[in-house]
């Protein structure tokens, strides 16, 4: 039937209606943060503001708290291992404050980063060993991801939009740390560089759930330019300015940008996973990016075998 003019009319009638109920079956609205604590509050009062990027549910808030705690483990990790100073305030006073704004949404998630393990970090600091130094920052790194793991497999959107918001707190630390191409406070600085750091270790999670396309590759080039302004944890003597990393940032919120009117809004952000319509939802949208030229000789076969049951012959 499938070789017949008339049937592949048919047959592509099917096809476009089946698109058309895949694109009418929308998510459920996502609840927007209800977490007390200032990072997520400030994240989402500047996003409302200006209207760019979503606000973000309170399971990425939380997400985004973690990941900037895990940056300055990180960053004190790196300067620990370099022998450099400034490790201290990265296990104290950030790991510290993220951990008392977070502290009831932890112990209400069941998260394994609890309060002892944040003051291991301290007296960690305190006594200035890298034996101590080393074995708080494995206990905590550990704790962080398993928190985080704790929170459930990360959609492509909420890669995208948690990655956005460390990205733009980045570019913010590097704005009030440098002056005149100089870096004026080194703390602000590492601080951003490491959430740079983890940020573009999300973005790269992205690449596993979306095809080859010129926007990912837009997104790698534009995330290696902004890294640049982040050389190494220790700043250079002289700084690219502010305005520059900012015009660097609005490349990789475009290029962000362009990944999810890629994949999610094309396919009208959403079809239930284990609908009838998923399948096809998928199909349609591989075929509006150019990544399908039409419907399989399976697909024809399959679609035909249907037509034949319920014509009845």
């Amino acid at each position: 039937m499938s070789d017949h003019p008339a049937g592949r009319v048919l047959l592509l009638a099917v096809v476009a209606l089946a698109c058309v109920a895949a694109r009418g079956v929308p998510e459920p609205p996502r609840q927007t943060s209800q977490l007390v604590h200032p990072v997520a509050a400030a994240e989402n009062a500047r996003v409302a503001r200006s209207g760019a990027g979503q606000v973000l549910d309170a399971t990425d808030a939380y997400r985004v708290a973690l990941l900037k705690m895990k940056a300055h483990l990180n960053v004190a990790r790196a300067l620990t291992r370099q022998g450099a100073p400034g490790a201290n305030y990265h296990l104290r006073g950030p790991a510290q404050e993220i951990y008392k704004d977070l502290a009831g949404e932890l112990e209400r998630r069941g998260a394994t980063l609890t309060g002892d393990i944040v003051q291991q970090l301290d007296r960690a600091a305190e006594e200035d060993s890298h034996l101590a130094i080393g074995s708080a920052l494995d206990t905590a790194t550990t704790a962080v991801d398993n928190s985080l793991v704790r929170t459930g497999r990360m959609t492509r959107r909420s890669l995208i939009e948690v990655s956005r918001s460390l990205f733009r707190d980045a570019v913010e630390a590097y704005r009030k740390a440098v002056s005149d191409h100089a870096v004026v406070d080194t703390h602000k600085y590492q601080t951003g560089g490491g959430y740079v750091a983890v940020a573009d270790a999300l973005t790269r999670r992205v690449r596993r759930s979306t095809p080859a396309s010129e926007a990912y590759e837009r997104l790698r080039n534009a995330v290696a330019l902004l890294r640049e302004a982040w050389p190494a944890v220790v700043p250079p003597r002289i700084a690219n300015g502010p305005d520059a990393v900012a015009a660097w940032l609005a490349g990789v919120e475009s290029a962000l940008d362009d990944l999810m009117d890629q994949r999610e809004r094309i396919s009208g952000l959403g079809v239930k996973r284990g609908s009838f319509a998923a399948p096809v939802a998928v199909w349609c949208t591989r075929l509006a990016l150019g990544e399908a030229s039409g419907p399989s000789a399976s697909m024809r076969d399959s679609h035909a075998r249907a037509l034949r049951g319920v014509g009845g012959g």
